[in-house]
């Protein structure tokens, strides 16, 4: 439980105690954030009902699975707090992936050896099917979105430098580009028939977040790039999309067709048998489903640490607990949409949060189950595993006040481009 009494560094914003209308126990309060009880969580949504997300039945058992998946790789973290390389569950999902890209090369050498010892139009039209089938599981591009900005070293070369010197701390490759957008998000994505790692930058977050949570989100993307988890995501995707493809192809499809009792027969037989040819691969991708769901959950908790280690601990946690509840600024921002004012100036005066509001946010998460997407352990496992771990003092190359600023001067023409775009999502949202 929270202690009553607020830390030492909340004490401005905390500067009184009252008692818990439910169970009388100590409150530190004030003006700028909510009061909630730690003790029986009087309050802790600021008066509105904590609800669940609801889910569908595919969407429900997706994630008791990553649920499954993120609770089983905390335990087994918290016993290893110093580790940061790959474990158990990253180790079983790539094996199993390169086993199934194994077996289905192999298969795929009997088909076209198969295909070449016909003749004629025979061969052709075997060459040909083999073909369609291969461009079919071909892996996408993973081409830009269009509404992505590329920024060019010329144009933030402090940018650019900045992250180039944390890559080269934490002994990773940098990203081949910088992107920015409007989303509230920064992550580290692939692009091209290469897979070349692309940093997004999403501007509304990025203004609004402090310089010590900017360096920890950045460390924490570039911890990615170290673990080389994106080509594992690619690898262990490519399998999985090759079972459940097959799979797909081979489930048979409704028809409305009535053409007798003696072709219903027909029907429901084939059907039956497409059934028991396609059972073998789904059970093979639900399997790699559940190893891939433990891998996902271990490459987050995992790159959170080696953002602790470059940026603090203290920043790696207030980083994660800006994502909660909603996004930083966007209320503000609207409201000033609206007036005909820049939407850009409420985000930028965006205020720190107090420990104690980190928690509420954190134990608010944890009652409706809150994480970034399925690919993601839910966000208080991830904040308590990181204090678990013990405070950590970063590490990272000086970036001062005036690097931080020079790096704003630099994307402010951005900004200024992405304004409508901007102004579109917040009427949308």
């Amino acid at each position: 439980m929270t202690a009553a009494v607020p830390l030492e560094h909340d004490r401005e914003w905390y500067p009184h105690l009252t008692p818990c209308p439910a169970c009388g126990a100590a409150l530190p309060t004030g003006d700028s954030f909510t009061t909630w009880c730690h003790d029986c969580d009087w309050n802790v949504n600021g008066g509105n009902p904590v609800e669940p997300r609801q889910h569908t039945l595919l969407s429900g058992w997706r994630r008791r699975i990553t649920d499954w998946a993120a609770t089983r790789v905390y335990a087994g973290l918290a016993q290893r707090p110093e580790a940061v390389t790959a474990g158990r569950a990253h180790r079983l999902a790539v094996t199993l992936a390169v086993a199934v890209l194994v077996g289905v090369g192999l298969l795929l050498a009997a088909a076209i050896a198969f295909a070449l010892s016909l003749q004629g139009v025979p061969r052709v039209v075997a060459l040909a099917l083999l073909a369609l089938t291969v461009w079919f599981f071909l892996p996408g591009r993973g081409r830009p979105d269009p509404r992505c900005l590329t920024v060019d070293p010329v144009q933030a070369p402090e940018l650019h430098e900045a992250v180039a010197r944390l890559a080269d701390t934490l002994g990773a490759q940098p990203p081949d580009a910088i992107r920015v957008d409007t989303s509230y998000n920064l992550a580290v994505l692939t692009h091209g028939a290469f897979s070349r790692p692309v940093l997004v930058v999403g501007l509304p977050l990025w203004t609004a977040m402090a310089p010590e949570q900017r360096l920890a989100v950045i460390s924490h993307e570039l911890g990615h790039l170290k673990r080389r988890d994106l080509r594992t995501r690619r690898l262990i995707g490519l399998a999985q999309d090759l079972m459940w493809g097959t799979a797909d192809l081979l489930w048979p499809r409704r028809t409305s067709e009535d053409g007798g009792t003696g072709a219903e027969l027909l029907v429901l037989a084939t059907g039956a048998m497409q059934r028991v040819a396609a059972l073998p691969f789904i059970g093979v991708a639900l399997v790699l489903d559940r190893a891939d769901a433990s891998a996902r959950q271990e490459a987050e908790y995992l790159a959170d640490r080696l953002a602790a280690r470059l940026a603090g601990t203290s920043a790696a946690v207030s980083a994660l607990a800006s994502v909660l509840g909603p996004e930083p600024g966007q209320v503000a921002a609207s409201a000033a949409m609206r007036r005909g004012e820049d939407p850009w100036q409420p985000l930028r005066e965006v205020r720190g949060r107090p420990q104690r509001e980190i928690r509420r946010l954190a134990r608010v998460g944890e009652l409706v189950g809150h994480r970034s997407d399925d690919s993601h352990p839910p966000t208080h496992l991830r904040i308590r595993l990181l204090e678990e771990c013990g405070p950590v003092t970063g590490r990272a190359p000086g970036i001062d006040a005036a690097t931080w600023a020079a790096i704003d001067r630099e994307l402010e023409p951005f900004r200024r481009e992405l304004t409508p775009q901007f102004v579109d999502d917040l009427l949308e949202a």
